[in-house]
């Protein structure tokens, strides 16, 4: 264990800043750069049970005078196969825009299959552009989220209640969804109060028992982060009540549910609390107390 006292407190947001080379010359949009484009590069959905649950993927074309063009798409089957597990709506396989409809959506009806396959994946991707551009957004990713999938109560977002080390009480939401490759492991998406961007990318991982009754997350875990345009590995330790860091070992959370089998909430006990740390710049990002708790969405 080490004291918190020996690690660095000081922790700087570097800001961006955008000059112009003329600042009474504004850049200027010219149509013949007019292009086509996603809104998402990926997107995700459930599937349903009763086969109700529908995407609408949003398609931009920019341009200054509203370009009147016809872009016609297709679909990609990946581990998601056509007919099986999604069906297109958008059957004409064509988009249409001018200058009122500057954005149009793909439909898609996503189907249930019955069966525990795990996460399943397609593309759109452009065919024709006619007279514009691809933009850098050309294809998008659909993952359709199996909803028989063994820890499905527990995916979904969550309010995190505990005590930060320097403001007192507090909440915060976190986001629990599956891993890929692991039908019992879990990721956390802002497991411990994380802000200045931190608290989109950075996420943990647990391991859930075979009756759905905890979580362990082990302590000494990292996340890769990108936030300051370099690779800084985020750390996950503990810390306990008399404020040591906890470098080894696990915090587990215990689930709760209601009769009926769906998860209501977590509780993470009063030995340890969480703290996050960027080790490559000596920065702590967030300390919980130990009490952590949280309540299903």
């Amino acid at each position: 264990m080490k004291n918190f006292t020996r690690y660095v407190f000081a922790f700087a947001v570097a800001g961006a800043v955008m000059a112009s080379c003329d600042v009474n010359k504004p850049d200027i949009f010219d149509d013949a750069n007019a292009f086509v484009a996603f809104d998402n590069e990926t997107m995700s959905i459930d599937e349903v049970m009763d086969g109700t649950a529908t995407l609408t993927v949003p398609v931009t074309l920019a341009s200054v005078a509203g370009i009147e063009e016809s872009v016609s798409f297709r679909l990609v089957e990946g581990t998601a196969k056509e007919g099986v597990n999604y069906e297109l709506l958008t059957t004409s396989g064509v988009l249409n825009f001018n200058a009122e409809n500057r954005t149009q959506n793909v439909e898609i009806s996503i189907l249930y299959d019955g069966e525990y396959t795990g996460n399943l994946t397609f593309t759109i991707e452009f065919v024709n552009t006619g007279s514009v551009n691809q933009g850098a957004e050309n294809t998008c990713t659909v993952t359709i989220v199996d909803s028989d999938h063994p820890l499905a109560p527990l995916f979904g977002t969550y309010t995190f209640s505990g005590n930060n080390y320097w403001d007192g009480p507090v909440t915060w939401t976190a986001t629990i969804s599956s891993d890929p490759d692991d039908d019992h492991r879990v990721w956390i998406l802002n497991l411990p109060q994380l802000s200045n961007g931190f608290e989109t990318e950075v996420e943990f991982y647990g391991t859930v028992d075979a009756d759905m009754t905890t979580i362990t997350i082990p302590f000494g875990q990292s996340c890769p982060s990108y936030y300051y345009q370099e690779e800084d590995d985020v750390l996950l330790l503990g810390i306990d009540s008399e404020d040591n860091a906890i470098e080894t070992g696990s915090i587990v959370a215990t689930i709760s549910k209601d009769a009926s089998g769906n998860v209501t909430g977590l509780d993470f006990g009063s030995q340890y609390g969480l703290w996050c740390y960027v080790s490559s710049l000596g920065a702590n990002l967030n300390i919980v107390s130990p009490g952590i708790t949280a309540t299903k969405n």
